[in-house]
């Protein structure tokens, strides 16, 4: 895809809180349900685009929206074949693990060993925001009760969920790649719920008011920038 139309289809996500791949695929469909005077395609002939342009879409290597696990097998996401992505960055790792991925980070070479690729700095500081993010994710695997859980992307408004929507012993580990507030349907859950906030960036914690179960409920990060949000009983 040409690098202009790459940076308009990232405005576009910026202006409409959400990210590339979507983007793109909610412009595909509306370039398709567009009246022009053009000849219509048919309904058939508008669907069968529409799937073409999901699986390009689901194939590009946007690190920043990788597609949720459906729990048929475990998917190692390793980052060494996403190496030529820019959207490689700290964000990869938290929604790569909000959609039940196993996120696999690969250290650039340290130039010990002849590689036939561009040489790449090992002490690049988007390597070391990734490598701590991971560590972040590290220290929540070992909280959740993770057997439980699920991508649930559908209970929370920016997509990114893992969830155990029970009644009682309920998680909900939610990201927020811009921030802001979000929503998580939190219906299948009752009683009281304990928030807790990670600021990716800065490692800052902090606990937020508690909410209660049987509904939607709004919640906004308690600084700027990517966050983690984390509803538990």
């Amino acid at each position: 895809m040409p690098r202009a139309l790459i940076e308009e289809a990232d405005a576009w996500a910026a202006a409409n809180n959400t990210v590339r791949s979507e983007a793109i695929r909610r412009l595909v469909e509306r370039g398709l349900t567009v009246r022009t005077k053009a000849k219509q395609p048919t309904p058939n002939h508008a669907a069968r685009a529409k799937e073409l342009a999901r699986k390009a879409i689901d194939n590009m290597s946007d690190a920043t929206a990788p597609p949720a696990a459906d729990g048929n097998k475990v998917i190692l996401f390793d980052s060494d074949h996403l190496c030529c992505s820019t959207s490689l960055q700290e964000p990869w790792v938290w929604t790569s693990f909000t959609r039940g991925l196993n996120p696999l980070f690969m250290d650039p070479y340290d130039g010990a060993f002849p590689v036939d690729e561009a040489p790449r700095d090992p002490h690049d500081p988007r390597w070391e925001q990734i490598r701590v993010a991971m560590g972040y994710t590290l220290t929540f695997a070992n909280r959740l009760n993770l057997v439980a859980m699920r991508p649930r992307g559908d209970l929370a408004s920016t997509g990114y969920c893992l969830a155990n929507p029970v009644a009682q012993g309920a998680e909900y580990l939610v990201y927020l790649p811009t921030g802001g507030s979000v929503t998580v349907d939190l219906s299948g859950s009752s009683g009281t719920l304990t928030v807790e906030w990670l600021i990716p960036s800065t490692g800052q914690t902090s606990a937020g008011a508690t909410t209660t179960g049987g509904g939607a409920r709004s919640f906004t990060a308690p600084t700027s920038g990517d966050a983690v949000l984390y509803v538990h009983q």
